[in-house]
């Protein structure tokens, strides 16, 4: 025995459009697949048709001028009772400032210890700034025989001045 294939629920949404004819491609065929092959699937067309008919008996409403002016009065009464601290767009406005503030102050943050150790911590080029004068005389200094004749040279002005822990003349530190 064949099993009763049942509407889906989004059949359910599509079959009033299949019925008015606007509904086109696979789900038209799928609903009309349905229908030709199930019982119970033509039998929830039939109840609508039903209603629709039903619905049909009615005496139509037609609303008066007085009518839509009270219900857009009310519409616009809803809106304006709303506090503005209470409005959407207002939670977002002040979700997306205080996420701004925060960004900034991480920014500023990141700003300040960048620039604190690029001046405070020690790098691998200032021992070679502070040894500049000996690196800028270093071919002068290479042919030199003793220690006696650098020392002589120094002194004479010949030589940029040392720094006092590379100089010979300088008092030696207590350590």
């Amino acid at each position: 025995m064949s099993q009763i294939a049942r509407l889906t629920a989004e059949d359910r949404d599509d079959l009033v459009a299949y019925l008015d004819g606007e509904l086109e491609g696979a789900a038209s065929e799928r609903i009309g697949k349905a229908l030709a092959s199930s019982p119970v699937a033509r039998n929830e067309v039939e109840m609508l048709t039903r209603t629709w008919d039903l619905l049909d008996l009615l005496p139509a409403a037609d609303p008066d001028r007085e009518f839509t002016e009270r219900t857009l009065a009310a519409a616009r009464s809803l809106d304006e009772s709303v506090p503005l601290s209470d409005r959407a767009a207002v939670h977002v406005a002040r979700g997306a400032g205080l996420l701004a503030l925060w960004a900034a102050g991480l920014a500023g943050a990141a700003t300040v210890g960048y620039l604190a150790a690029a001046e405070w911590a020690p790098g691998a080029s200032d021992a070679l700034v502070r040894d500049e004068p000996v690196l800028r005389d270093l071919p002068r200094l290479r042919d030199a025989q003793s220690e006696t004749f650098l020392q002589e040279l120094n002194r004479s002005g010949v030589l940029i001045d040392l720094p006092p822990d590379l100089d010979p003349e300088a008092p030696a530190s207590p350590e």
